[in-house]
């Protein structure tokens, strides 16, 4: 048999790849406050009326949510799944929250999924709204649904390059001119994904300790400019953020800074709106792209080994720092190193500044790995009495 898949931009069917930016695709503990609100880490859960834009977090009673056993075999067992009972005319939304990632990939494509099953009729949509060229825009995917079955809900959309505003969102329904009662919809791993290829995340947690991986592991890099309003706070030149998606940190920077803490806090005090704190334990590792320009020195947020900054002269020069499990914003070194970059014969002209110490004038300054000079346009340009002294 062959078997032939169409799509459309807004339509998404489940596959096997990685890079999944929702950090809480297992929906792994969900509990009610005392406040009387649902919290399910990494997600926010809001109540509206059918036809509101309204949302509030207080959902009560009124919409039971609780943890659901699947008994279909559809849903791999490392993934929870939720149901919500919602009654006529009312609606749930499901978001991250915070999700700054979106601030990073302006112009870049990406797809929303996940599996929903229900007796209801257009039960589950993703929303996105944006605001390209100033004008906020709200799109939802179709509702490709078969009643009684469990359905993969998705849809790819495109963060516009000149986007401020950035929300998508999982909405479940009960629109009251299609039912009368109250409905039960069950969710199972929500995934974002930044592309346009299909999603579908099958893997899990690690079960125990010592656990094997099996084929490439996969780690997110990204390209950082120190200076971007996104990676400084306004009032101090001396904290760095980072968007928490990155594990690998390629650093550039046209100008000299000095950095004494990474995402050491978030919110208003960040005075960076992209502002997030790291998870505890989280390994990170800074290239320097920009050699002599960027310091990363010890302070009480960023504990080197025996207090030596980090500062990297030559290209391929890293840094490789892991946050305290609860104090997040303190950072500890557990390895520096350098890629070797030989570069063998050398061209130098003594009357380049780059090449000449700034406080000996007599003083050759030859770049490590250098081992056979040639001087070139020397005469007149001074005298030299040490190399690289």
């Amino acid at each position: 048999a062959n078997i032939v898949k169409t799509r459309s931009p807004k339509n998404a069917y489940p596959n096997a790849i990685s890079s999944n930016r929702f950090i809480n695709t297992a929906l792994s503990g969900l509990a009610v406050n005392d406040s009387n609100r649902y919290e399910l880490p990494g997600f926010q859960i809001g109540l509206a009326d059918f036809s509101s834009s309204l949302y509030t977090t207080y959902t009560g009673d009124t919409i039971p949510v609780e943890y659901f056993q699947d008994t279909t075999g559809r849903i791999p067992p490392e993934f929870n799944v939720i149901r919500f009972r919602i009654p006529p005319g009312k609606k749930i939304r499901l978001f991250q929250q915070p999700f700054e990632d979106w601030k990073y990939h302006h112009g870049e494509f990406f797809t929303v999924g996940a599996w929903v099953f229900s007796d209801a009729e257009n039960a589950a949509q993703w929303i996105y709204t944006s605001n390209p060229g100033g004008t906020n825009r709200t799109v939802g995917s179709e509702f490709p649904y078969i009643s009684g079955k469990w359905n993969y809900v998705g849809g790819v959309f495109q963060n516009y390059q000149d986007n401020s505003v950035f929300l998508v969102y999982l909405t479940l329904f009960n629109d009251p001119a299609l039912n009368s009662d109250t409905v039960d919809i069950l969710v199972a791993a929500p995934v974002f994904y930044w592309g346009d290829q299909i999603p579908f995340d099958q893997a899990g947690y690690v079960p125990s300790t010592g656990g094997l991986f099996s084929g490439p592991v996969s780690q997110s890099v990204i390209s950082v400019d120190v200076n971007a309003p996104e990676s400084v706070d306004s009032t101090n030149t001396t904290r760095l953020y980072l968007p928490v998606m990155g594990n690998i940190f390629k650093l550039r920077s046209s100008t000299p800074r000095t950095i004494q803490s990474i995402n050491v806090t978030a919110g208003g005090s960040a005075n960076n709106d992209a502002a997030e704190l790291f998870p505890g334990g989280t390994v990170i590792t800074l290239l320097n792209e920009s050699p002599g320009k960027i310091r990363i020195q010890n302070s009480p947020y960023i504990s080197l080994l025996n207090g030596e900054d980090w500062y990297a002269v030559l290209p391929g020069g890293y840094l490789t720092l892991v946050n305290d499990p609860v104090a997040v914003n303190k950072w500890y070194e557990i390895g520096r190193g350098q890629v070797q970059v030989n570069y063998g014969a050398m061209d130098i002209d003594f009357s380049d500044p780059a090449f000449q110490d700034q406080g000996n004038q007599f003083n050759l300054a030859v770049p490590p790995l250098v081992n056979v000079v040639n001087l070139v346009g020397t005469r007149g340009s001074g005298i030299i009495r040490y190399i690289s002294q």
